[in-house]
């Protein structure tokens, strides 16, 4: 009885590892590339909703953040302890004209290929 919760503990903590390393590697000044959405729409990047951007006089194409190198501005962790990043283009313009910064879930995003590291 014993072995079989010591093998689950070390399952369970390998299976964690990827997912803490990542976390602690991501820091202020790491830049990333953003990759194409597995669907339709960016899933784990947290983009202002189209109406939005329209309102605040952007233009609301997700094409254009395609390909885009990005900078993590700051860093922040949820109540699961999953890494929260607040993004900035490296060429200082802002996304859809409108926006200086953006949110991803780190960990979601870079496993989607939302966000590739450069």
């Amino acid at each position: 009885m014993k072995i079989r919760a010591i093998f689950i503990n070390l399952t369970i903590l390998l299976l964690l590892c990827p997912i803490m390393l990542l976390a602690q590697e991501a820091k202020i000044g790491d830049t990333f590339t953003i990759g194409d959405p597995e669907n339709v729409t960016y899933d784990h990047l947290l983009f202002p909703r189209k109406n939005i951007i329209i309102k605040r006089g952007g233009i609301a194409d997700m094409k254009l953040v395609s390909g885009l190198t990005v900078v993590v501005k700051d860093l922040t962790y949820d109540a699961n302890g999953r890494a929260r990043v607040t993004l900035e283009r490296v060429d200082g313009i802002r996304f859809f004209r409108a926006f200086k910064t953006i949110e991803a879930r780190l960990e979601d995003a870079v496993n989607a290929g939302e966000l590739i590291s450069s």
